[in-house]
Order: C-alpha cells, then structure tokens, then sequence
C-alpha cells in the first residue's frame, strides 16, 4: 500500500481498486486455486429463510429454523443488503427486490479458476452457476473449523461460529438462483 501511494502518476481514486485487484490476485486467488476449499454449514436462524431466484422470488420450499441451507466446500459466503461487494461490483444485483427486514445470503463452491473465467459475469452483477446458490434470510450460523470471516471487507478474526442477523443489516436483494438445490 505504501509504494502504491508513492506513485505520483496513479490518481488517489485508482489505487484503492489496484489495492484490492493486488490482494485478490497476489494472496486470495492462489490460495483458493492451490489448496482445498474450507468446509462450511450454514443454518437458518430465528425465522423462515427462502431460497430465491434472480427475480429475488421465492423457489422451492421455506426453510425452517435450524434447517441446514448449505453443508461443503465453500470459495465465497457473504450476506449482504446492498448490492455491491466493493469498488461497485454488483455481486448482490437484485437486492431491492427481497422482503424488508431480510438480507440476502450469496454463496458458492465454484473454484477459483472457474470464477476466474466469469469474471466479465461477476463484474456486470450476472453470474450465474449450478453451484452459485442465493437465500433471503433473517438471520443465519455460519460454522467453520475456525476459518477468518471479514464484516464490511475487513478481517473480524477467525471463528468457529458467526451469527448474522437482519437486526444488524437494514436492506436486500436477490440474484441469479441457476443452480440445483445446494447440498444439505
């Protein structure tokens, strides 16, 4: 960060972005196409969640709480009620169609070189994937054999447990729901 700020040429507005663009291809990448997916179990919380489709309409069954939504190798989990990951990158597209008092939950297990070659389909909000699933949800656990969680992209620790809640996140939208139902 510190020789990026040195660069007299590179505007101030750019260089978060190649910040970012550094840390995604220099550490995260490698370390998601090299090694093995962490594994995850997501549990709905307190209140009926809903798998949904890129309309942020409702598909299949509720789900009730305590009922598993996703158990296996996780790249990417994040709950959100905006819909942008960061630098207006519309990983959430369809947020403002999903129920108040609810967030989306977006995850997947496609690995990193696979999302390497959709990166035009992440960057313009269209991902689609059979193993790209989306959720509206109130509250969510998150268990992990204690892997590190960010909150707003910046590093909250490693944890065993995260519980999310839509007291915590105040707006939401869907997404792109192609795939089959994610394995419980």
């Amino acid at each position: 960060r510190k020789l990026l700020n040195s660069i007299p040429l590179l505007p101030e507005k750019h260089r978060g972005i190649l910040d970012y663009a550094i840390a995604i291809a220099g550490i995260s990448f490698w370390r998601y196409a090299l090694g093995q997916l962490p594994e995850i179990v997501i549990r709905n919380g307190g209140s009926r969640a809903f798998r949904i489709d890129h309309h942020g309409n409702p598909v299949g069954k509720p789900k009730n709480p305590g009922e598993i939504l996703y158990k296996g190798p996780i790249s990417f989990a994040a709950c959100s009620t905006v819909p942008y990951y960061g630098f207006d990158i519309p990983v959430f597209p369809q947020v403002a169609s999903v129920s108040p008092n609810y967030f989306q939950l977006r995850l997947t297990s496609i690995n990193a070189l696979k999302l390497l070659s959709k990166l035009p389909d992440i960057i313009t909000g269209k991902l689609s994937d059979e193993s790209l699933w989306d959720f509206k949800c109130k509250e969510v656990i998150m268990e992990t054999s204690g892997d590190s969680f960010q909150i707003g992209g910046d590093p909250a620790g490693k944890h065993k447990k995260m519980r999310i809640n839509s007291t915590k996140i105040k707006a939401v939208m869907g997404s792109v729901a192609a795939a089959p139902e994610p394995p419980t």
